[in-house]
């Protein structure tokens, strides 16, 4: 009550004046925003997905940043594994090369253990075993998802890997 007797106060003594104090984000915030904002539309560009989620932890330090996308397009292990390993190493590259992020992370560099990603396919449901629903990329790990077609919402790992076994794998390719 108190508050927002002062607030109309506030506004009725100066109209014009700016009011950033009362901006519920903080700079850290604008900054992790700018940041991924950044990233998404890169990678959105480059792979013809949509970024649907962005997020974090990042309660005192920024301890984590994670991106999430989706795609039309049926994904393939090794198709897949490429675009997962480009996306998690420019996320990085991109929360590294940001000087005023720096200040607010955990530890400067930041390195892939610290970033989730995960692209989900929503386009229609096929029975080809070799499509997947989604990779996800979270604890250091890789993995390739499929949804089971006869058990409703019941997920199948068709495949697991570490972030540096699929990074060998895709580098062994080019």
């Amino acid at each position: 009550m108190i508050r927002t007797i002062y607030i109309i106060l506030i506004f009725t003594l100066f109209p014009f004046y700016s009011y950033s104090f009362l901006s519920s984000y903080s700079n850290k915030e604008r900054v992790v925003d700018s940041v991924l904002k950044k990233t998404s539309l890169l990678l959105e560009n480059k792979y013809d997905i949509k970024t649907i989620g962005t997020g974090g932890r990042m309660m005192n330090e920024i301890n984590e940043l994670s991106l999430a996308f989706s795609t039309c397009k049926p994904l393939t292990i090794e198709c897949s594994r490429i675009i997962i390993v480009d996306c998690i190493r420019q996320l990085v590259h991109d929360i590294n090369s940001d000087v005023n992020i720096r200040p607010y992370l955990i530890h400067y560099p930041f390195n892939e253990s610290d970033v989730d990603v995960t692209i989900y396919f929503n386009g229609v449901e096929d029975e080809d075993l070799s499509k997947l629903s989604y990779v996800a990329f979270y604890c250091g790990r890789i993995n390739y998802c499929k949804l089971d077609p006869n058990k409703l919402g019941k997920e199948l790992v068709d495949k697991t890997e570490t972030f540096e076994e699929a990074l060998s794998t895709v580098n062994s390719k080019i």
